[in-house]
């Protein structure tokens, strides 16, 4: 089964109308630490706007003390338009969930209303079906924390950080680890 999403998204903004830069997501079987299909789109964030989201200037401010690689990440070209970025990315969840549908469709983020939020968002604002349900969505970081009060500590990062596709991967991982952490197996070996 690979039924767990991890996705990650940039924006210039942090409310539900931020336009998006990019999306990431893998595909990921907690259990095993399996990983499977990733998918990674830059993101034209004026043809967001042109739908209505709308850029907040603290972001953008942010954007610019970051690194430059990763502000690389926000003009490097190919960019596809929010619309085509958001339509790849639901034919993507389509062509790589066992079993398909949304009952099926655990999305994993990092931060309970960020990602989602946003996503949730652009989709009505293309005019696009939302892939998954609301309450099939799981917060990393509410993981995270649960595990480090067990003295779990994350690994270090060796990606570039903003770049979606590498943090999609990268936080898949350490959900994996930390669920692995927790199991039967963990716990009767301890």
């Amino acid at each position: 089964m690979m039924n767990h999403l991890m996705i990650d998204i940039e924006t210039l903004g942090v409310r539900a109308s931020a336009p998006l830069a990019a999306i990431g997501a893998v595909f990921f079987e907690p259990s095993t630490g399996q990983l499977g299909k990733a998918f990674y789109a830059r993101v034209d964030p004026r043809s967001d706007e042109a739908a209505g989201a709308r850029a907040e200037v603290d972001t953008a401010l942010w954007w610019l003390r970051q690194d430059t690689e990763a502000r690389a990440e926000l003009i490097i070209e190919p960019r596809s338009s929010a619309r085509d970025a958001l339509n790849a990315f639901l034919n993507y969840i389509n062509a790589s969930q066992i079993p398909a549908g949304r009952k099926h469709l655990n999305i994993w983020c990092k931060g309970g209303n960020f990602d989602v939020g946003i996503l949730d968002a652009a989709f009505e604002r293309h005019g696009l079906p939302i892939p998954w349900h609301y309450w099939r969505v799981r917060d990393m970081r509410t993981l995270q924390c649960l595990a480090q009060a067990t003295g779990y500590c994350s690994p270090a990062r060796q990606i570039l950080k903003h770049h979606t596709g590498e943090d999609a991967y990268y936080q898949a991982q350490v959900v994996a680890e930390i669920w692995q952490r927790h199991s039967d197996a963990f716990i009767e070996h301890c």
